[in-house]
């Protein structure tokens, strides 16, 4: 099979019998019907969706929502063999227990005892037979899921058939096709062992470096992707490769992405093209999806950072509680050679313990003015914040709504309030942060000191430890600068300083490479016709929320202006964000419009309406309204907005598209939103 993208076989010269032998060593095969004839032929392509499906493939069936129709259009594609749990059995294969083929042992005559395979597939944590959440629980993805959606699957083949005449007829033409099927415990496993041995493990040919946390995940990204480049740059080789939420870029293809973390087979995808085309070095973003869903299941990342933890992403769709969320985030340090953790995190002593598996550890934090650090520092503070919080949740929870706001027109600070904002105040403690006071004191291997933040950009010191054998070596402290705003990135950039560092890049090109870098959607600061000042940034969450409001409260109280947010919440999943970004939008900001973000199946106007409700409860906010175009809503901020006043534009960035029930639809970003307003770079 050649990639139509790239033009280079991505033919692994593997069989069936080969596919079939390594889900076996996985213990992962349950049956298997109609293999004898088709043991020998080589596959020519492994794919969930059936419209990529040729002659020769081997098609997935998985998701919740699978319905048949997709394996059927598979077969009527060629595809030659079938892989899927009990519940996308094809009827015509009842895989009784008592029938001959049921047996992994008996399929190919590989025992069930047979040993894993020696090498790298050693090191990764789950072994032969091991359990793991299944994809059946998995909620509606952030796109078009070919495979996931649709119909529900009918399930139990002895049950009373309720298929259509056409679904019948498709599967008795995949039995005239002689369609082998072969069943498995886990379908999200069986892809990824599959994908490994489609795709050759790409990941043995490039260096990859996986970026996890709650927030700073893009930036950290953005960060090292930079220092990297530099580093190629200096020995005249070309850029490196990226996985972001932001932007995809693998050496054949460059867009905007929509997953954080791609789908299994396209990720393995991904890192082929980019080893394929030498890009020596990956940096990817790793979600707490991708990790639950096994996504990345059998790929090693030669480093990884672990940024932070907060509540985000919680709902019956995506993860149930708390604890599934930050035990998924973990499940990262069993598969990369180099932890790197930030001592700032909430659940400290759980993450250093997770972190032992890894081969080697590096640990960073940031450092107050006054010389203390903030771990012990604002542990305090922020375990208070976060009882407070909680406290007040469980009052909005619990008590009844009142009438609703009245909205208003905020009028105009004076003429002689200051022209441009100082975004140099440092920013007060993450109040999200939970846990830091009882986390244990811990040297960081770098700490970041003498901290300044100005309009464009941080200036800091770093300095290391010098702690014996396994630890990063000492470095003199050293000047370092980022060009994106926010004290908050510090922590970041100390990131992408930690892994860079340790990989061999030069202090050179890790103080250039950080220099030069920016992130596209974030933290873009421009100021309108009317002399207000807008901030264009990608926070989503309660704990990039606070940062942000964080970073402009303190120089916007003190010139007598006002802080309006334009923000909405995504449908379909983080149902939570509803309520906490509506309340932390009413406790802080003046005036709050609310608008589309990406509503999927939901109404724009009733995701508005729910988070109106919490924000009403903050108290503080004057102005409310619900304006479902996104772009009027801007313009309507920016049109209200007083010459001393911020407008913060968040969720969007740099993004050009919108999702409308399973479609991507083509919109202006919010950046060529707050453009087509006047609104222009400051000098």
């Amino acid at each position: 099979m050649v990639d139509p993208m790239s033009g280079k076989s991505t033919l692994s010269h593997a069989t069936v019998g080969d596919y079939v032998a390594e889900l076996e060593r996985w213990g992962l095969v349950v049956g298997a019907e109609n293999l004898a004839k088709i043991v020998s032929q080589r596959v020519r392509f492994l794919t969930y969706d059936s419209r990529e499906v040729v002659p020769g493939s081997v098609f997935i069936c998985k998701g919740a929502k699978f319905n048949p129709q997709f394996l059927a259009d598979a077969v009527a594609r060629g595809a030659v063999a079938a892989v899927g749990e009990s519940t996308h059995r094809p009827a015509e294969f009842p895989l009784l227990p008592d029938l001959p083929g049921t047996k992994p042992s008996r399929i190919l005559g590989i025992s069930a005892d047979d040993p894993v395979p020696a090498g790298p597939l050693k090191r990764v944590p789950n072994p032969a037979g091991a359990t793991v959440a299944s994809d059946v629980t998995e909620g509606p993805r952030e796109r078009d899921d070919v495979g996931s959606d649709g119909v529900v699957s009918r399930g139990d083949p002895d049950a009373i058939d309720l298929r259509t005449e056409e679904e019948i007829a498709a599967s008795e033409a995949a039995r005239r096709r002689h369609l082998a099927w072969i069943e498995v415990s886990d379908v999200r496993q069986a892809m990824a062992r599959l994908g490994a041995l489609f795709y050759r493990r790409p990941w043995d040919e490039v260096k990859l470096i996986g970026i996890t946390g709650t927030k700073g995940k893009s930036t950290t990204a953005y960060f090292v992707k930079s220092v990297l480049d530099a580093w190629r740059a200096s020995s005249g080789e070309g850029e490196t490769g990226l996985l972001s939420s932001i932007r995809t870029y693998d050496g054949v293809v460059d867009e905007e992405s929509h997953l954080t973390t791609p789908e299994t087979l396209e990720l393995f995808r991904h890192l082929r093209r980019a080893a394929d085309a030498g890009l020596g070095y990956v940096t990817m973003e790793v979600s707490s999806q991708g990790l639950k869903y096994d996504r990345l299941l059998g790929v090693q990342l030669d480093a990884a950072a672990f940024l932070n933890l907060g509540e985000d992403h919680i709902s019956p769709i995506e993860h149930p509680d708390y604890e599934d969320y930050v035990t998924s985030k973990l499940k990262i340090f069993h598969q990369c050679d180099l932890a790197c953790v930030n001592l700032e995190t909430a659940e400290l002593s759980r993450v250093l313990t997770a972190a032992k598996v890894s081969p080697e550890l590096i640990t960073f934090m940031t450092e107050t003015g006054d010389g203390s650090l903030t771990a012990a520092q604002s542990g305090r503070a922020a375990a208070e914040a976060a009882a407070s919080a909680t406290t007040t949740a469980e009052a909005i929870t619990d008590s009844t709504r009142e009438t609703a706001m009245t909205p208003t027109v905020t009028p105009d600070p004076a003429e002689s309030a200051p022209e441009v904002v100082d975004l140099t105040a440092p920013e007060a403690v993450d109040a999200t942060i939970p846990n830091l006071a009882v986390a244990p004191v811990v040297e960081a291997d770098l700490v970041a000191t003498d901290i300044v933040a100005t309009a464009s950009g941080v200036s800091f010191m770093v300095t290391s430890s010098q702690r014996g054998a396994g630890s990063t070596s000492a470095m003199r402290p050293s000047p370092f600068r980022i060009g994106v705003p926010g004290r908050f990135n510090v922590s970041n950039a100390l990131a992408a300083i930690a892994l860079c560092r340790r990989m061999g890049v030069s202090e050179a090109c890790l103080r250039s490479g950080l220099a030069k870098a920016r992130v596209p959607g974030r933290m873009e600061v421009y100021q309108a016709p009317n002399g207000a000042h807008v901030i264009v940034d990608y926070a989503h969450n309660i704990m990039s929320f606070d940062a942000l409001f964080d970073t402009v409260d303190p120089t916007v109280a003190a010139s007598g202006g006002k802080i309006a947010i334009v923000f909405g919440c995504p449908g379909d999943k983080a149902l939570g964000r509803r309520a906490e970004l509506g309340t932390i939008a009413g406790r802080r900001a003046d005036r709050v419009y609310l608008t589309e973000e990406d509503p999927g199946s939901e109404d724009v106007l009733a995701i508005s309406q729910e988070v109106a409700g919490y924000v009403e409860e903050g108290r503080r906010a004057t102005t409310l309204e619900i304006i479902p175009d996104r772009a009027a809503a801007i313009h309507r901020a920016l049109a209200d907005a007083g010459r001393a006043d911020v407008v913060l534009i968040t969720g969007k960035g740099r993004e050009t598209r919108q999702k409308r029930g399973d479609a991507y639809v083509a919109t202006p970003s919010d950046v060529e939103i707050v453009e087509a307003f006047g609104a222009t770079t400051p000098a």
